[in-house]
């Protein structure tokens, strides 16, 4: 939480300072170098990893579909944690695509809902990525992966895997690593290339200002963190119901929390203060007064 404050109060000092001289040429190239590394460096490159560790994944679970052993099932849980580890990285900044085209809810809501999972289970429907899209967000993406794999006590053997939760799971999968995919393509800059909307921030469509990236990226940092703070911790407490948890099969709720502030807090803060430094902070904000 220190670094956030202290990311907070750089940018703080520098949106007040550009506000003097919006268009002086030093603070302008500053600020593009460092929301080019933002958007480069952290949010491209997150997509991109978490793009490859659901697409293995998916290839694990095809084995486990065709091979189901207790090994082959560990493997697919060690898979579901890495992944989930990256994208509780990318939750720092849950602005752009992720957000307009509703990505978040349809991989990451919880809880699960058991009872219509079970009769969804219980029909003689092909599972497959078009069908998974076409349900409500609780029966798809993360959470009812985790379910599958791990069982509601975390203790699931390879055995107890029906035909039906195998489709299903293997569906879910294919699902999640298409989303992954479509997120990492809606940045990279030879396609969807959300990139050039935040390092040409002044002039793109998405942010007018400079200053209004900055407070994007700041506001979704502290978003974030209340978030964890008063839902994803607080609400747990209040009610009492440990289903209420993020991640309760996989026994890894706090993991999901310290990645997801441990990122705000130093990832993020990162290029920002190498950039600051190497320019030298007393120039900048003396080249803006």
């Amino acid at each position: 939480m220190k670094n956030i404050l202290t990311l907070v109060s750089i940018l703080a000092i520098f949106i007040s300072s550009c506000k003097k001289k919006e268009t002086d040429p030093v603070s302008q190239n500053t600020s593009k170098e460092v929301l080019s590394d933002y958007s480069k460096n952290i949010c491209l490159n997150t997509y991109q990893e978490l793009s490859i560790q659901t697409a293995k994944l998916y290839d694990d679970i095809s084995t486990l579909n065709s091979s189901t052993t207790d090994n082959n099932l560990e493997l697919c849980r060690s898979d579901w944690k890495a992944a989930r580890e990256v994208w509780e990285n990318s939750e720092a900044w849950l602005f752009g695509p992720v957000a307009t085209e509703n990505i978040d809810p349809r991989i990451d809501t919880w809880p699960v809902d058991f009872i219509r999972l079970d009769s969804v289970l219980n029909t003689t429907t092909v599972f497959n990525s078009a069908y998974i899209n076409s349900l409500e967000e609780s029966l798809k993406g993360f959470h009812p992966i985790e379910y599958l794999l791990f069982g509601q006590n975390g203790n699931k053997k390879a055995s107890e895997l029906t035909d039906k939760q195998k489709e299903y799971l293997l569906a879910l999968a294919q699902n999640l690593k298409e989303l992954t995919a479509d997120l990492y393509n809606s940045w990279d800059e030879k396609q969807g290339n959300y990139v050039s909307e935040l390092v040409n921030a002044g002039a793109s469509n998405e942010f007018p200002t400079q200053q209004s990236a900055y407070l994007e990226i700041v506001g979704a940092m502290s978003g974030i963190c209340d978030e964890v703070a008063n839902g994803k911790i607080g609400e747990v407490l209040t009610n009492l119901d440990s289903m209420g948890e993020e991640s309760p099969f996989a026994k890894n709720s706090i993991t999901d929390f310290l990645k997801t502030t441990s990122l705000a807090s130093r990832m993020s803060i990162t290029p920002v203060l190498d950039r600051l430094m190497e320019k030298g902070l007393k120039t900048l904000f003396a080249s803006t007064t």
